[in-house]
C-alpha cells in the first residue's frame, strides 16, 4: 500500500483536527499537477522528413496480436506489450505527443528527435493523496513515497504516413531504513519498483484522447487487444525468439525500452541496435552520466551492436562489440539475460 506522509509532523495533527475524520479523496487514477499551456513547438528536423526505409515492414500475418482501431488510431499488441498506430508522420505526432506529455505535468527531461525519444522528469502521482481541509488550501504540505516518469518512443509505421507510438513507464519508491520510533523516523532511500502497466494503459487513453479519440472508445479499444506470448531463450550471449525477424526486430526495441537501455543508433533495415546497458536512474540521481556510471569513476559498457537475424523457428538476437566483433563473453551473458528479462 502507498505511503502518504506530510512533510511537517504538525500540519497532520491540524489536518485531522480540521477534517474531523472525513478526508477528500481524488478518484483520478493519474494527477501529475495541473495542465499547463505550452508555447507552439517547431518540429525537430531529424523527424521532418522520415526515411520510410528506416520503417520495419510488418507483413499483416507477423503473428502480432489484432489490431483494434478507432478513426486515425489503432492499438497494437503483442503478449505484454500495447503500442499505438497513429494515421499522421512522425513530424506531426512528435509535437503533439511532447505537448501532451507537457499538458499532464510531465517535465521533459531528454529529448533525442532523431531517435524519436522522449523521455520525462520523475513526477508525484498525487491522485492517491487523501487529505481534508488543509490538504486542499496547503496541498504541498503532503507528499507520497513513490515517483513516476516515462519514455515515448516513435518509430514510422510500416505504412507510409504513419507513425508507431510506444510508452513505457518506470517507477521509483522510497523506502525509510533506521527507524527508530516516534521521533527517530529514520532515513529515506530511493529504489525502483516494477513498471505499473495499468499506468502504462492509462496513459495510452489519455494520449488517444488528446489525439482525438472519445474516451470511452480509447478504453474499449485498449482492453479488447488480444495477447499473444512470445517465447523468448538465453544461448550464452544471444538470445531466441519464437517470432520472425521483423516483428523481432520491433519487440526487441520494446525490451530496450523496459530494460532502460541507452540506444545510440539503430537501423531498421539491417534490423540492428547499438546500445549501452545504463543504471536505473533514480529521483534526484543526475542524467545520462549518473546512468552510465561515469559520476562514480566507473568504465561505461559498451557500447553493443544487436542484430536480429533468421533462425529455425523464429529469430536470434546475437550481441557483439560495436564494430562486430565478438563481446567479452560475461558481458554479452549479462545483457542477454537483461534482455530476456524484460521480454518476458
Amino acid at each position: 500500500m502507498r505511503r502518504v506522509r506530510p512533510l511537517l509532523a504538525p500540519a497532520l495533527a491540524l489536518a485531522v483536527a480540521a477534517c474531523g475524520g472525513s478526508g477528500y479523496v481524488n478518484e483520478r487514477r493519474v494527477d501529475y499537477g495541473q495542465a499547463r499551456a505550452m508555447p507552439e513547438l517547431e518540429v525537430p528536423p531529424p523527424l521532418a522528413a522520415p526515411d520510410a526505409s528506416q520503417a520495419a515492414a510488418l507483413p499483416p500475418d507477423a503473428g502480432v496480436a489484432a489490431a483494434y482501431e478507432l478513426a486515425g488510431v489503432r492499438v497494437r499488441r503483442a503478449g505484454t506489450y500495447r503500442w499505438l498506430e497513429v494515421e499522421a508522420p512522425p513530424a506531426e505526432v512528435w509535437g503533439r505527443v511532447r505537448a501532451f506529455l507537457t499538458e499532464q505535468g510531465l517535465a521533459i527531461a531528454h529529448e533525442e528527435p532523431a531517435l524519436g525519444i522522449l523521455e520525462t522528469e520523475w513526477a508525484e502521482n498525487r491522485a492517491s493523496i487523501r487529505g481534508g481541509f488543509l490538504y486542499r488550501i496547503l496541498p504541498k504540505l503532503y507528499s507520497t513515497n513513490t515517483r513516476d516518469r516515462y519514455r515515448v518512443r516513435l518509430e514510422p509505421g510500416e505504412r507510409p504516413g504513419t507513425t508507431l507510438v510506444f510508452l513505457t513507464h518506470y517507477g521509483a519508491e522510497e523506502v525509510i531504513e533506521g527507524a527508530r520510533g516516534n521521533r527517530d523516523i529514520g532515513t529515506g532511500r530511493w529504489v525502483m519498483r516494477p513498471r505499473d502497466p495499468e499506468l502504462e494503459a492509462e496513459m495510452l487513453v489519455r494520449l488517444m484522447a488528446a489525439l482525438g479519440q472519445p474516451r470511452q472508445a480509447a478504453e474499449a479499444a485498449l482492453a479488447a487487444a488480444g495477447d499473444e506470448a512470445v517465447a523468448v531463450e538465453v544461448e550464452g550471449g544471444s538470445l531466441r525468439l519464437g517470432a520472425e525477424p521483423d516483428r523481432a526486430w520491433r519487440l526487441l526495441g520494446l525490451a530496450l525500452d523496459r530494460g532502460g537501455f541507452v540506444v545510440e543508433a539503430r537501423d531498421a533495415e539491417a534490423r540492428t541496435y547499438l546500445v549501452r546497458p545504463a543504471a536505473p536512474v533514480l529521483p534526484g540521481g543526475g542524467g545520462l552520466l549518473a546512468r552510465l556510471g561515469l559520476g562514480r569513476g566507473e568504465r561505461a559498457q559498451g557500447p553493443y551492436r544487436l542484430a536480429v537475424l533468421s533462425a529455425e523457428g523464429g529469430s536470434r538476437v546475437v550481441i557483439t562489440a560495436a564494430d562486430g566483433g565478438p563481446a567479452p563473453d560475461e558481458e554479452a551473458a549479462a545483457l542477454a539475460r537483461r534482455i530476456a528479462g524484460a521480454l518476458r
